[in-house]
């Protein structure tokens, strides 16, 4: 049986999930058609910028470091073993999680398109792929001058949708950049869509402007996105989009040598993505869906495996966006996902994303008060509901749990631990390092 992998951006119905978020993964035409042949169903293009100043496009290439999801180190994938079966475009076995690292001082240009070359590039774009694949325009200008204009060539092309860039990596402070004057409540180095009411004004002037729906990019560092999403829906936009891109400085420092940097001509810090943010994001989608959010929400960040674009939509996002590891691991990755998916859904008896999407969101509790609570025993309140329980035939006698017991509840004596239950909190922090599961959490009896 085929299963139902529909979804949709910004209102449109998609016939997949997968899409290729704005970055080096969608930015010439030649790598637009890899992405519809191995079965991307949208692909947002690089952002064309309006009223940049000329000292930031003409600089030269972005710079990239690949990173272990730490960020402390430089990253490699593990040569594959001769034993190892032929994967689809694969050369190595991946060893996730990692990062990738934008060098900030290496010369890295902020925009490839000014002006009406846009258009040449979004229809050059528009030729090598398929009709079933939505090639979406993103847009950014600092002037209500600049937004016109923008919006005249997106009707030029006669797009089917608009992504607004307001997150990333647009900010407000760059040296020579004249900002409309509802725009200078920013503060240096913010992007407009930290900003709720900023955003709100930026998107109504697009909405008003365009002839297609608005997708609003937002920054998911900033807490207060969850207003600044509804101010979005109510001014008209059908969708917004949550990405991972970090443009706060990230530093990698080797303590052997001393030296600072990802690369050893440009010692300074640089904007990172990767995994780290799955977890993050889901957190924003949930509250945003529980906030009474109705338009399309797209996650794009971090995603290795089937299981991160199944979270994503388990919390009620409308499809899944990536950059960083197609940027590592080819277009290709796109077919082994989509591959995963079915199979996954096969496997549950799911016969449509429908079926998940959100279905996680009226689990979650945001009301604290509706949570079990009680006064924490060492201050003179009950025992805790639950209590430590120790599995003696899984147990290996490795000490973690010892070491990480705060109340001082755990001794270990000849290699097992013995728990002191009227010291015990039950906080669960010895549960979750034990490396054999030897210990859990249960209900008193």
């Amino acid at each position: 049986m085929v299963r139902d992998l529909t979804s949709s951006y910004g209102g449109i119905k998609l016939k997949n999930p997968i899409f290729g978020s704005s970055s080096p993964a969608t930015q010439q035409p030649e790598i637009c058609k890899k992405a519809y042949e191995y079965g991307a169903a949208a692909l947002v293009l690089k952002t064309s910028f309006s009223e940049v100043p000329e000292t930031l496009h003409v600089i030269g290439h972005p710079g990239y470091r690949i990173a272990d999801w730490s960020g402390r180190g430089h990253w490699r994938p593990i040569p594959p073993k001769k034993t190892d079966p032929v994967i689809r475009g694969k050369k190595g076995v991946m060893k996730p999680p990692y990062s990738a690292v934008l060098i900030i001082g290496s010369g890295a240009t902020s925009s490839f398109w000014i002006g009406d070359d846009y258009i040449d590039y979004y229809n050059a774009c528009k030729k090598v792929i398929g009709d079933d694949c939505l090639l979406i325009p993103s847009i950014y200008a600092a002037t209500e001058k600049g937004w016109e204009a923008q919006c005249r060539r997106v009707n030029k092309m006669k797009a089917k949708a608009v992504h607004l860039n307001l997150a990333c990596p647009i900010v407000a402070g760059w040296e020579g950049i004249i900002l409309s004057e509802k725009m200078k409540v920013l503060k240096p180095y913010e992007p407009p869509a930290a900003n709720t009411e900023v955003t709100r004004y930026l998107t109504q002037l697009v909405v008003d402007g365009v002839d297609c729906p608005v997708i609003v990019k937002l920054p998911p560092f900033a807490y207060a996105n969850v207003d600044t999403a509804l101010a979005v829906q109510e001014v008209g936009g059908q969708g917004v989009e949550l990405a991972d891109s970090y443009t706060a400085p990230i530093l990698r420092i080797d303590p052997e040598t001393a030296t600072p940097g990802w690369d050893p001509s440009y010692p300074s810090a640089g904007g990172g993505w990767g995994p780290w943010i799955i977890a993050h994001l889901c957190g924003q989608i949930v509250r945003m869906k529980k906030a009474g959010l109705k338009i399309d929400i797209a996650a794009v960040g971090g995603v290795e495996t089937v299981g991160d674009i199944v979270r994503y939509t388990m919390a009620g996002a409308s499809c899944v966006g990536s950059a960083r590891t197609i940027m590592v691991e080819g277009w290709v990755k796109a077919a082994d996902w989509l591959e995963g998916l079915e199979k996954w859904m096969e496997e549950k008896g799911y016969n449509s994303l429908a079926e998940i999407r959100g279905m996680i969101v009226d689990k979650v509790i945001t009301d604290m008060s509706k949570l079990e609570r009680s006064r924490p025993h060492i201050i003179g309140g009950p025992l805790p509901i639950k209590q430590i329980v120790l599995d003696e035939k899984k147990c290996i006698g490795c000490g973690w749990c010892e070491a990480c017991c705060m109340h001082c509840a755990i001794t270990m004596v000849n290699e097992k631990p013995v728990i002191a239950q009227e010291m015990c909190e039950a906080c669960g922090m010895c549960e979750s390092v034990c490396p054999v599961d030897a210990l859990s959490l249960q209900r008193r009896g």
